[in-house]
């Protein structure tokens, strides 16, 4: 799958990105239908803030969940989804720059 990365200040790649997988019970794996770059990833873009490391960019989505690990329950597969920054707790947070295409539910 194809996925944003940003690897400094104004170098951002459109790049090959591992395929998601369930790993924890609270995993969920959501098919991206549109995300966007949220004003929080303006910031190491521009170069205020710096990273340590490339950073895949857009956790504000919506998609189709495809899989969901076995403790899910708010979300079922094929139905639809959207996340946005202010639902996120920091834990998501962390997990959507990690992972872009997975959250935990």
């Amino acid at each position: 799958m194809k996925g944003t990365v940003l690897y400094g200040p104004r170098d951002v790649r459109f790049e090959e990105r591992p395929e998601p997988r369930i790993e924890k019970p609270t995993d969920a794996i959501i098919r991206i239908s549109a995300t966007c770059v949220c004003g929080s990833d303006l910031w190491p873009y521009r170069g205020i803030q710096s990273i340590a490391k490339p950073t895949p960019m857009g956790h504000e989505y919506c998609g189709i969940v495809e899989e969901v690990g076995s403790e899910v329950k708010r979300v079922k597969p094929q139905t639809s989804d959207a996340q946005a920054m202010e639902r996120l707790c920091e834990r998501l947070l962390t997990l959507a720059r990690q992972r872009p295409s997975t959250h935990r539910a």
